[in-house]
């Protein structure tokens, strides 16, 4: 087995340590809520509101409304994701 074919075993099983873990601190939350914080495209889509400025000039009743679910979020949330740091150190590869 090469470095990188360990590297990546290790960082599998990272991910499952971290999955397992995770799904320990979640258990005690509604369905919905364990969704909602697993993905955060989820959390953003359905449960956040973001602010327009402009809601005056464009006629609308509140400068709060739900954030946009434009399809390039998927992918900006995904690179987003490649790039999350674990323990304060990076898992690139």
């Amino acid at each position: 087995m090469d470095a990188i074919e360990r590297r990546l075993l290790r960082l599998e099983k990272h991910k499952a340590r971290e999955e397992d873990a995770q799904r320990r601190r979640n258990s005690g939350f509604s369905p919905w809520v364990q969704k909602a914080i697993q993905d955060p495209l989820i959390w953003t889509g359905r449960y956040t509101k973001t602010y327009n400025e402009h809601f005056e000039n464009e006629g609308r009743p509140s400068p709060m409304e739900p954030f946009p679910q434009y399809e390039y979020f998927k992918h900006a949330f995904e690179i987003m994701d490649l790039g999350r740091s674990h323990c304060g150190k990076s898992l690139a590869i």
